[in-house]
């Protein structure tokens, strides 16, 4: 991940391009220099308490749950951020290479949402953008399912 190259984020002059026909056909993707991870204890508390500037000492409950993660290299840096279920979902199809119109497909009738394993639903309207203003998304092309 770390000797993985820069990247400059999501072309968005060239997303306009794409027409509205098409974008049921859109395969974003995740940058190369990212990585999701499933762990079934806290590790992204874990990792924190260990960093050198970690402040705080109290103890982390490895039973208090697991943690869904992407982790990504932001200039010389690493990133670690929880995902929700919903994020989960949509960057795991972007992992997949599945169109945007397959991860969508399982939505409420006549709603935009991504439907999280019995959790709420969120609008793709607005997970969409939010995952591609925090620098998650770095490119797409339209695929043929």
């Amino acid at each position: 991940m770390f000797n993985a190259p820069d990247e400059t984020g999501l072309d968005l002059t060239a997303l306009s391009r794409v027409p509205p026909e098409q974008w049921e056909h859109l395969v974003f993707q995740l940058p190369q220099a990212s990585a999701l991870l499933a762990s079934a204890y806290p590790v992204d508390l874990i990792w924190a308490a260990n960093q050198p500037d970690a402040t705080d000492s109290k103890p982390i409950d490895l039973d208090q749950g697991g943690a869904t993660l992407l982790i990504w290299r932001d200039g010389v840096d690493t990133r670690m951020e929880r995902l929700d279920a919903e994020a989960w979902q949509l960057l795991q199809g972007f992992a997949a290479r599945t169109s945007f119109g397959k991860l969508c497909c399982g939505l409420d009738s006549g709603s935009n949402s991504l439907k999280a394993d019995g959790q709420g639903l969120m609008d793709a309207a607005v997970l969409l953008p939010m995952v591609v203003a925090r620098g998650w998304v770095s490119g797409f092309e339209v695929g043929c399912s």
